[in-house]
């Protein structure tokens, strides 16, 4: 690869960020002490309050914004990857399991919000159920999601979405390879999607 394959993502600006997260949530991030419990490092809340915010929130605004430039970038060019985000655990109203932005939903909200896309299919493979993208996404027509999930790990409660494929510890990677065959296929081939993001976790 060279330099002229990467781009770099501007943060999410707070506008951007309202696609999907209510002010509250914004507000209540800006705060190290309660951000703390969405990381789940209990350490963070000691990190001063502007290190925090120029350090740590920044580059979740950053990553996330790479995640709408991915999104950007695969409808122009047919493919594109975010390094890093993929945070399926946070919602519209809560953050968790390290996750502090809907990074996914709010790419998706404003590509639609733009005109550029209707029916976007989020495949899932992080090893815990995305409950933050389900929770955002729930009775939405225009989205399908399809989550494999190892069943007896975080988060405890699953949401429902189009399809949850569940599996245990221990799967063989012949086991795990025949259920993305069994699933991803044809979700593409039934919901025919303009856009799939790839959320690998």
């Amino acid at each position: 690869r060279s330099p002229d394959d990467f781009l770099v993502p501007e943060p999410l600006t707070e506008e951007q960020l309202l696609a999907v997260h209510t002010p509250h949530y914004l507000k209540e991030i800006e705060s190290p002490g309660k951000a703390a419990r969405y990381l789940e490092f209990p350490a963070a809340a000691l990190i001063p309050g502007p290190v925090y915010r120029s350090r740590v929130l920044a580059s979740f605004k950053t990553t996330s914004g790479g995640t709408l430039l991915a999104a950007r970038g695969a409808l122009e060019h047919g493919l594109a990857i975010n390094l890093a985000g993929g945070y399926a655990h946070a919602s519209a109203d809560a953050g968790g399991g390290f996750c502090l932005i809907a990074d996914v939903p709010i790419a998706i909200r404003i590509l639609q919000e733009e005109g550029k896309l209707k029916r976007v299919l989020i495949i899932d493979t992080d090893c815990h159920h995305g409950q933050g993208n389900a929770k955002v996404f729930a009775d939405d027509e225009s989205m399908r999601i399809v989550d494999f999930y190892q069943d007896d790990i975080y988060p405890a409660l699953k949401e429902t979405v189009w399809l949850n494929v569940p599996f245990d510890a221990g799967i063989s990677d012949e086991g795990y390879m025949k259920l993305l065959t069994r699933h991803v296929g044809p979700a593409l081939d039934e919901f025919k999607p303009e856009l799939v993001m790839f959320v690998m976790g």
